[in-house]
C-alpha cells in the first residue's frame, strides 16, 4: 500500500524518504525486527504511550529507521508527525513555521530526530515539558539521537531520563 504524497507533507516527513519502506535494503535487519515487533503490539503499545529510542553514531540509520516507523505507522491509520529537536525549539520560541507546539503536544505519535547534547536551559527545559506532557497523555514519542543513556543521564533532568527508560524502547544502531 503506498502513502499519498499529501499525506507526507503532512505527517512532515523529509521528502528523501519519501520512496523508503520497511522492505528497503539499506534499513538494519536486527533493528527492523525490533521495529516489526513493536508495530505488531500497536494497540498495546499506544494504549500505554509506549516508543522507540533510536541510538547510534551518525549515519547507522537513525532517521531511515524514525522515517520507517512513521510511515508504517500512516499505514497502520495513525495520527504521526515528525519534526527535529531544533525545530521543536524554534516552535517553543514562537517562531514562524507550518506547525505550532500545540500540534506537537497533541499528535499521537510524534517522531523526533536530531535529539542533542543540551547547549542551553532551554534546550533542556524544551525536551523536559514535551516529554512531560506526552507522558501525561499517554501519547506515544520516537526519537532519533546520536546520544548515548550515559549523556542523558549526565546533561538532562531525571524526568528526561525516567521517560526514556520506562516509556522507550532502545534500538541501538552501528555504522554499516
Amino acid at each position: 500500500m503506498n502513502i499519498s504524497r499529501t499525506v507526507l507533507e503532512e505527517s512532515r516527513i523529509p521528502k528523501k524518504y519519501y520512496s523508503t519502506s520497511i522492505e528497503n535494503r539499506e534499513v538494519n535487519k536486527e533493528a527492523l525486527t525490533r521495529v516489526v515487533k513493536f508495530l505488531t503490539a500497536i494497540d498495546k503499545n499506544e494504549d500505554l504511550g509506549m516508543g522507540l529510542l533510536f541510538v547510534g553514531p551518525n549515519g547507522s540509520g537513525k532517521t531511515l529507521m524514525l522515517t520507517v516507523v512513521a510511515k508504517e505507522l500512516i499505514l497502520l491509520g495513525r495520527d504521526c508527525m515528525y519534526t527535529t529537536m531544533s525545530e521543536l525549539i524554534d516552535l517553543s520560541f514562537n517562531r514562524p513555521s507550518d506547525i505550532s507546539y500545540a500540534d506537537v503536544l497533541r499528535v499521537k505519535h510524534l517522531c523526533v530526530d536530531n535529539v542533542w547534547m543540551p547547549n542551553s536551559s532551554a534546550v533542556t527545559n524544551v525536551l523536559k515539558h514535551l516529554l512531560t506532557e506526552r507522558k501525561d497523555n499517554l501519547l506515544s514519542t520516537y526519537i532519533a539521537t546520536d546520544l548515548e543513556v550515559g549523556d542523558f543521564v549526565e546533561h538532562y533532568p531525571n524526568s528526561v531520563v525516567l521517560y526514556c527508560e520506562e516509556q522507550l524502547f532502545q534500538i541501538n544502531l552501528q555504522r554499516v
